[in-house]
């Protein structure tokens, strides 16, 4: 088959549609899951703000599949062996659904950005991480083994367009599950009333809810992966047989240091109240006397370790000194303190802004909008940062 002709064929034509058709069937999960959080006024938003981005990334997918399509409808029918023919179609059906999953996965997030937080550069591993799920393994073996099958006789090659159609309608399936089991999950943690704490091990985050069953023995526990920096919420389930020990999560302070002891005997504010000197923290702040702001920030943490106010309080009078790095820790700190605070979210996600990482901020929006009780100040302020 020339290049000419297959150009001018259905076959792309059928692949572009089918994008389109999964693109709008998430847009319809995401909108209805904004009704369902009374924010009926983003939906408008959401189709139009997310357009061009669609759009692009349909665009980018089917050029990026004209290259394993053409080897399909032109290269593979003239190999005799049927071995050979199985394999190439394998092959080709991995590296062509790996792709796209790869672009799926990150055209928000990573279409730019090659680095996370902290400044640890990506590698190709972590890209791909995403796709190894039970759902999804079971699509691509489905799919691997009826592509292959098809490779066996040649006439199945005459017309691309049967071929096709299954690839596209894996490619469909594919997002359906994934946004179904998104969906799924977020349902199960705001219908659970047990405990919700953040579970930190190693660099990753997790949101843990524990709810005792009626006999008081079994524990379930869900938990929702927020990743280095709070990546894909990707949630699953296991059963315990003893209680998992809530994790004591330690204020940003271990000990106050002589400049700042100084400074609060200096100003004779040992006796005040910690509301007090909160609420003057913040005048400071206001005023730009960010010196004496981060005093009395840090002095409020060594009273009050745990408390998700001050520890907010301090990250935003870093930001406002462009502090950003520290600043980003303070919020990811405050963040494991109170993982329903919307304050922190939308913070944590102006701190990202500032610092130059759209993505993320929308990123750290999208964490939220799962976990907060009242997502529809999340969902306006991801309007604004994907207006601007």
């Amino acid at each position: 088959m020339k290049v000419r002709n297959f150009l001018n064929s259905s076959s792309l034509s059928i692949w572009f549609l089918a994008m389109w058709a999964a693109v709008i069937i998430v847009r319809l999960f995401e909108a209805i899951s904004i009704v369902e959080s009374g924010a009926i006024g983003s939906v408008f938003n959401l189709f139009i703000l997310s357009f061009w981005n669609d759009l692009l990334f349909v665009l980018l997918t089917t050029i990026l599949m004209a290259i394993p399509l053409f080897l399909v409808e032109s290269l593979i029918p003239r190999l005799s062996s049927k071995v050979l023919r199985f394999l190439g179609v394998s092959l080709i059906l991995v590296v062509s659904l790996c792709t796209f999953y790869f672009i799926r996965n990150h055209q928000f997030i990573h279409f730019t950005e090659i680095r996370e937080l902290g400044g640890e550069t990506l590698t190709i591993a972590d890209f791909f991480k995403p796709i190894f799920t039970f759902y999804n393994f079971v699509i691509f073996f489905f799919a691997t083994a009826v592509f292959s099958l098809l490779s066996l006789r040649r006439s199945n090659f005459r017309n691309g367009k049967a071929l096709l159609t299954y690839g596209a309608m894996t490619v469909v399936l594919m997002f359906v599950v994934d946004n179904l089991n998104s969906r799924a999950a977020s349902y199960s943690m705001a219908a659970n009333k047990g405990v919700a704490f953040v579970e930190k091990s190693g660099t990753a985050l997790h949101m843990v809810v524990e709810t005792s069953k009626q006999n008081g023995v079994e524990l379930l526990t869900q938990k929702a992966s927020l990743g280095d920096g709070f990546s894909d919420l990707s949630v699953f389930s296991e059963n315990k047989t003893e209680d998992l020990p809530t994790p004591s999560i330690k204020g940003s302070l271990g000990e106050v240091d002589n400049e700042i002891i100084a400074y609060v005997k200096e100003n004779n504010l040992a006796g005040k109240s910690s509301g007090s000197l909160y609420k003057l923290s913040r005048e400071k702040a206001y005023d730009k006397n960010f010196f004496e702001a981060e005093k009395l920030a840090r002095y409020l943490l060594y009273r009050e370790s745990e408390s998700a106010d001050y520890n907010l309080n301090l990250t935003q009078i870093l930001a406002w000194q462009n502090n950003f790095a520290e600043a980003i820790e303070q919020g990811e700190k405050t963040l494991m303190l109170a993982p329903n605070y919307t304050d922190a979210y939308l913070v944590l996600a102006d701190i990202h802004y500032w610092n130059g990482n759209k993505p993320k901020a929308i990123h750290i929006l999208d964490s939220g909008i799962k976990f907060v009780d009242n997502p529809e100040p999340l969902y306006d302020k991801k309007t604004f940062l994907l207006n601007k």
